[in-house]
């Protein structure tokens, strides 16, 4: 059975498909914790480890252009991995989170345009 499958988009958000790739991204304002990034990582964790159910991800946080960014890979044993980030303004003032899904043979092509997208992002 081939086709696409169509996701409900929440209100806020943006979403485009590019390459076999399905990408999101929802935009938030007000203030930021200064620990948001840590906070978020080490709720992923502990969601994923209550699921007793053995997840494989890799977190990465680093400073881009004026802001801070958490990005999460997730490798399934499925047919798509995720790229999933957290990016919080250098005023802490916007939050813009992101994720990217791609099959599992276009990950060259994920990291690729991840890091083109996360090098273009601008808080005002």
């Amino acid at each position: 059975m081939s086709g696409s499958v169509e996701k409900k988009v929440p209100e806020g958000c943006a979403t485009a498909t590019f390459k076999k790739m399905y990408i999101q991204l929802a935009a938030a304002s007000g203030e930021a914790d200064v620990d948001y990034l840590e906070k978020t990582q080490k709720g992923i964790t502990s969601f994923t480890e209550s699921l007793g159910v053995k997840r494989d991800y890799h977190f990465q946080t680093k400073a881009i252009n004026n802001y801070r960014v958490l990005i999460t890979h997730e490798t399934t044993n499925n047919m798509v991995n995720t790229y999933t980030f957290y990016c919080v303004a250098g005023d802490r003032k916007s939050v813009l989170t992101g994720v990217i899904e791609y099959p599992k043979n276009g990950e060259v092509d994920a990291k690729s345009e991840l890091d083109k997208l996360l090098a273009s992002i601008k808080f005002k």
